[in-house]
């Protein structure tokens, strides 16, 4: 992604110039008619329903239609007809000074607009984003429809508009930043280059104790800054292919050789870059002022990457101050609540501190076709928590959505990826970063003097015990699930 320098062009309208429009408000999207010379063109795409394709752009959008063919004029002409035939009033009103029909041959377009033609592979839908970088667009297939759908585009500028305060979180001058990787080489793979290492300092200008908020930015960028793409000899340059499993651990502060702690877990892409906010403040009890630890980052994707610790304070008065580890998940085949495999119970004590206690959860499942149910990718699992006559429990609705993660792209997930992008999945979507789930359970508990307090955990389907059509015990439906009992106490 380049920073995008002065251009002009002619319009419709008159003369546009970049220099004297751009605020860092907006978001430009460019779409260009273009027919090679066998007389097929992208005209489908270029001119597609033109009122729900604008109806579903950020407000702050602008939006510029050109055209590569020697019949140029006549086409922006035609489209801004059709675009003014599909517009309300009310609507016409609020995009009339934001469209734009570029009245050139799209080919002889220079500055940096014909930069941005000429360095992308396929520069005829593209943009600039808030922070004036081109920005290239990804596939347009629909899953869903098996087909492509120009529509797609207009997720587009979402995406970018979601970026937006995610990119922008660490100049809040309320937010102090631990950089953990600057843009650090991850080689990836299934082998050594599986994990990379780093060391971070938490010297923040507060103790560390002040703080009651902790966000991790994390950006993964491709090795040439582009979406996968085929080269001529057949293989494929830019990104990953695949969207595979990503982790960041923090070694123990005895011994960190031992790096098994999980504090984040995405999911990468199919094929495209991407970044993302995560709040891990239930995980604030993790590190101490002024210590330096060691991190595990761990996928099989590869890429160059950020990631940073976010630290701040909204005046909460409370802050994670400790925790006790509960429960992992595994093999959701008929076995998982076999407490002679995995631990399902736990006696935990509240300290006398303790102003609230949660449930914090990061549960992700894995695995499909192995029976009927689709588990444990595409199953509604629910896990279920009981003490005593309190009970509650975590489930993954979006599982019955085929669109469920397109309709994510406002909190989060990277659009128009090139795989099964938009199929809801249960408790991740492609190319998003995975949210806790939270359950405070202060009512719950027993804070007296020498509590002990008894927690159940159970993984469920429909309400029930999961017996899967192919028999139990067969594997292949993994549940990954991290569980902390989360203690809070005052701000210092």
């Amino acid at each position: 992604m380049q920073t995008v320098p002065q251009f002009t062009f002619p319009t419709l309208n008159g003369s546009f110039n970049f220099n004297n429009r751009w605020t860092g408000h907006d978001v430009y999207f460019f779409m260009f008619k273009y027919t090679d010379s066998n007389g097929n063109n992208n005209g489908a795409t270029w001119g597609q329903n033109p009122g729900k394709f604008i109806r579903n752009l950020p407000l702050n959008t602008h939006l510029f239609y050109g055209s590569f063919d020697n019949s140029y004029h006549n086409d922006v002409i035609q489209q801004r007809n059709t675009v003014l035939a599909g517009l309300t009033t009310s609507e016409e009103a609020h995009w009339d000074s934001r469209i734009h029909y570029i009245d050139m041959d799209a080919s002889n377009l220079g500055g940096g607009i014909g930069s941005m033609i000429s360095s992308f592979n396929s520069p005829f839908f593209m943009g600039i984003d808030r922070f004036q970088l081109a920005r290239e667009t990804g596939s347009l297939y629909a899953w869903t429809t098996q087909s492509n759908d120009p529509y797609h585009l207009s997720f587009e500028p979402n995406q970018w508009v979601a970026e937006f305060p995610t990119k922008i979180r660490e100049q809040d001058p309320a937010v102090h930043a631990v950089s953990v990787m600057d843009f650090e080489r991850h080689s990836g793979g299934w082998q050594g280059g599986y994990s990379s290492f780093a060391n971070a300092t938490f010297d923040l200008p507060n103790n560390l104790t002040s703080y009651d908020t902790l966000e991790v930015y994390h950006e993964h960028a491709c090795y040439e800054r582009t979406n996968r793409y085929q080269k001529s000899d057949g293989s494929y340059g830019g990104c990953h292919e695949w969207d595979y499993l990503a982790y960041m651990f923090v070694c123990d502060r005895a011994n960190d050789s031992v790096c098994n702690t999980e504090t984040i877990r995405w999911i990468t892409t199919y094929g495209r870059e991407g970044m993302w906010l995560t709040d891990i403040s239930p995980y604030l009890f993790m590190f101490e002022d002024g210590e330096e630890r060691r991190f595990k980052y761990a996928g099989a994707n590869k890429g160059d990457l950020t990631v940073t610790f976010l630290f701040s304070n909204w005046g909460s008065g409370s802050r994670a101050t400790n925790g006790t580890y509960a429960f992992s998940g595994g093999q959701f085949d008929g076995t998982y609540n076999n407490e002679s495999r995995h631990v399902r119970q736990l006696n935990f004590t509240v300290p006398s501190y303790a102003t609230s206690v949660e449930i914090v959860a990061t549960i992700t499942g894995h695995g499909f076709n192995q029976d009927t149910a689709n588990c444990a990718e595409f199953c509604d699992h629910e896990h279920h928590y009981t003490m005593g006559q309190h009970q509650t429990y975590e489930w993954h609705p979006i599982v019955y959505n085929s669109e469920g993660c397109e309709n994510e792209v406002n909190n989060g997930v990277v659009a128009n990826q090139f795989g099964s992008w938009p199929f809801g999945r249960a408790g991740w979507c492609a190319g998003q970063d995975v949210k806790q789930w939270t359950y405070d359970i202060t009512d719950w508990v027993d804070n007296s003097t020498n509590n002990t307090n008894h927690i159940v955990y159970r993984g469920y389907y429909n309400g029930a015990e999961y017996v899967p059509s192919d028999g139990i015990g067969n594997g292949g439906r993994n549940i990954r699930a991290v569980v902390w009992i989360v203690f809070y106490g005052p701000t210092t």
